[in-house]
C-alpha cells in the first residue's frame, strides 16, 4: 500500500515538474485571425500584417475599393481602372502565373465585397466615403501601393482574464472581416 502511494506521489511530482518546465518554453502556434493561443513571449517582434510588395494583396485592395466606390456612387470607369491596374502589374510582374493570381484576386474581392455590401443601405458613412475617396483618387492617379494594415497585438494565453465581458462571435465564411466594413 505504501509502495503504491509512494509511486503515485513520484509520478505526480514528475508530472508537475515536466509541466512547470514546459510552461516557460512552450510556444503555441499563433493564428492569423488574432485569436488566443499565441505565444505569451514578447521577445519576438511582430511582423507587419501586409507586405506592401504583395501583388495579390494590392489586387484585392483595388478590387474592394472599386466595389465600395460603386456602392457609394462615385463617378469613374471601373473597367478602365481595372485595365490600368492590370497593365501596371504586368509591367511590374510579367510572369503569367502572377498575372493570373492578380486578376483572380481582384475579381474575387470586387465580387465578394459587392455582394456583402449590397444589402447595406447605410454603408456609405462619412468616414467610409473619405477613405474610399482617398484610395480611389490614388488608384486613378496610378499609385497602386498597398495600404499597410495596422498590426494588432496578438493575445497571450492569459490575456483577457479580466472582469470585462468578452463578445465571442461565430465565424461566418460569407462575411468579410474588414475593419472598414465593420465600423
Amino acid at each position: 500500500m505504501t509502495y503504491r502511494i509512494t509511486s503515485l506521489r513520484t509520478l505526480g511530482l514528475i508530472g508537475a515538474t515536466l509541466f512547470l518546465t514546459g510552461c516557460g518554453s512552450l510556444k503555441l502556434p499563433s493564428l492569423s485571425t488574432g485569436s488566443i493561443g499565441s505565444s505569451s513571449q514578447s521577445a519576438t517582434p511582430a511582423a507587419p500584417a501586409v507586405k506592401p510588395d504583395d501583388p495579390v494583396e494590392r489586387a484585392v485592395q483595388v478590387g474592394a475599393t472599386i466595389a465600395r466606390a460603386q456602392k457609394c456612387g462615385y463617378y469613374f470607369d471601373p473597367a478602365q481602372l481595372k485595365a490600368n491596374y492590370l497593365a501596371a502589374e504586368s509591367v511590374r510582374y510579367p510572369a503569367p502565373d502572377v498575372q493570373q493570381k492578380v486578376q483572380t484576386g481582384m475579381e474575387f474581392a470586387r465580387i465578394r465585397v459587392t455582394r456583402n455590401i449590397a444589402p447595406l443601405d447605410s454603408y456609405c458613412t462619412k468616414a467610409r466615403t473619405e477613405k474610399i475617396k482617398k484610395n480611389l483618387t490614388r488608384y486613378l492617379a496610378g499609385d497602386y501601393t498597398a495600404e499597410v494594415k495596422k498590426v494588432v497585438k496578438e493575445a497571450g494565453l492569459f490575456d483577457g482574464l479580466t472582469d470585462a465581458p468578452v463578445k465571442e462571435e461565430k465565424f461566418n465564411p460569407g462575411r468579410i472581416y474588414d475593419p472598414v466594413l465593420n465600423e
